[in-house]
């Protein structure tokens, strides 16, 4: 938890023993982009809110949680994929204020169920879910 909270890193390399994102680790940071890798479970709230400048996310084939306001704010990401074919929780306003034209690719046999879910979590009409 709040591990690179305000941080000026552009870049930040997740370990692969990481198991889950805690609470505010990055909020705020000047990180551009952020590869989740498979072995994280969760991304806790706020963990990346605010991270204005934000412009890409990858988020790991394991994940299966991503926390409330976790992307919120993030208005420059316009790109993010999502590996994981078992996204059971996505929070409340988790990717309200991304930016507006901004597409999130989901696995093919998951798009119906990850745009419903997706959108629950603020994803504004504007933003394209595909496969």
């Amino acid at each position: 938890e709040y591990a690179f909270y305000q941080s000026n890193a552009a870049s930040v390399y997740i370990s692969d023993k990481a198991t889950n994102i805690g609470q505010y680790a990055f909020y705020g940071s000047n990180i551009i982009s952020v590869t989740i890798p498979s072995t994280v479970e969760t991304i806790g709230n706020s963990a990346f809110r605010n991270c204005k400048k934000l412009k890409k996310v990858t988020i790991g084939a394991n994940v299966t949680s991503i926390g409330k306001q976790a992307f919120y704010g993030c208005k420059s990401l316009k790109t993010v994929t999502v590996k994981s074919k078992s996204v059971k929780k996505v929070g409340s306003k988790a990717f309200k204020g991304i930016h507006k034209k901004a597409s999130i690719k989901v696995p093919k046999a998951k798009l119906k169920a990850y745009k419903k879910l997706f959108k629950k979590g603020g994803v504004s009409k504007s933003v394209k879910i595909k496969k």
